[in-house]
């Protein structure tokens, strides 16, 4: 039997995997009644329960749990054949030490070898001091539907040493389209919306600017917080900032749209329609005919119709159309013309 500290040096707190692997014997036969515990170093504790990494259909019952300061499987019945297994449990510690962990803290072992196993902790003070802010504005805080902004975040190590593997996560919502990024330094992944910097040292200010197109009024909240650093953060109340907009042309609705796919006033946009359920709008041509007509209108009008003898024509003719647009049940319909044109 042998084991192992994964990482064998940890700063006080943090966490080390102790491995244990069992070797059968060159034939591999089955082998019953095994059982070990291995009593920890003082100082050392469980911070998990024990898990098989690999247990090649052996059976046992582990022993240990979270706070304990042993750890070990009695009843282990290796299968015949096998040649070797391993379980594993992470461990810690408070205390400043190099704690080593030999054959001799086993204890209550039946047919087992550990003869050979030993394995070395080193426990080290975290001398890091790392203090990140993070801080999000935005370009205009009043904005039309369709216009464009930016959201500009910073992260600034506040603290006296350097940090490391910064990982900043913008939570941008389904209210904003994003178009483009730029950094100072790093890299940011528009899949995950994640900005990485490698190294971050102290008093140094980094910036991020989010291009996004608004196309929503509603979930316009824009988050963003520092999702990792390899050191402990020493100030956990400035890792999370937030900017947002109003919408300054919520149900304006323009005189006029040009479908003509050069994404432009293509579709007939009613700003913050999505605010008013069960909305009803309705579109006549200069005779009075009903066009076109949707509950919930999803901002998909560009010159179509679905209704009448004009549903088999691909567009509508050129021309001046009428609406009507019940907001709810209750309130009085908005109402006026729009312009087809292509």
């Amino acid at each position: 039997m042998t084991k192992a500290f994964e990482p064998e040096t940890i700063i006080v707190g943090e966490e080390s995997l102790l491995t244990f692997t069992i070797t059968n014997l060159a034939s591999n036969p089955m082998q019953t009644d095994v059982m070990f515990l291995d009593n920890l170093p003082l100082g050392v504790v469980l911070a998990g329960s024990p898990f098989w990494e690999n247990s090649n259909g052996s059976t046992g019952n582990f022993i240990g749990d979270v706070g304990d300061s042993s750890v070990g499987v009695s009843n282990l019945t290796i299968t015949e054949g096998t040649a070797n297994l391993s379980f594993s449990v992470l461990v810690t510690s408070d205390i400043v030490g190099a704690y080593t962990n030999t054959f001799s803290n086993f204890s209550e072992i039946n047919n087992a070898d550990a003869s050979q196993a030993s394995a070395t902790i080193t426990v080290i003070e975290d001398m890091s001091d790392v203090d990140i802010e993070v801080i999000k504005t935005v370009s205009e805080t009043e904005i039309n539907i369709g216009e464009e902004v930016t959201f500009t975040i910073t992260a600034t190590n506040l603290g006296t040493t350097t940090a490391t593997s910064v990982e900043i996560l913008e939570q941008l919502p389904l209210a904003y389209q994003f178009i483009s990024a730029t950094t100072t330094v790093g890299v940011f992944d528009e899949d995950v919306y994640t900005w990485t910097i490698e190294s971050l040292a102290p008093n140094t200010t980094e910036t991020l600017e989010l291009t996004v197109r608004v196309i929503s009024s509603q979930d316009l909240v824009n988050v963003v917080i520092l999702n990792y650093v390899d050191q402990q953060d020493r100030n956990e109340h400035n890792n999370e900032s937030s900017a947002s907009v109003d919408i300054s042309n919520c149900l304006q609705i323009a005189e006029g749209i040009s479908p003509n796919n050069d994404d432009k006033n293509d579709v007939l946009i009613i700003p913050c329609i999505e605010d008013y359920q069960n909305n009803s709008i309705k579109i006549f041509n200069r005779y009075g005919t009903l066009v076109f007509q949707q509950n919930n209108y999803e901002n998909n009008w560009k010159g179509q119709a679905n209704i009448g003898i004009f549903t088999s024509s691909e567009k509508l003719p050129i021309g001046t159309y009428y609406y009507i647009l019940q907001l709810n049940n209750s309130d009085a319909p908005l109402s006026g013309f729009v312009y087809l044109n292509y």
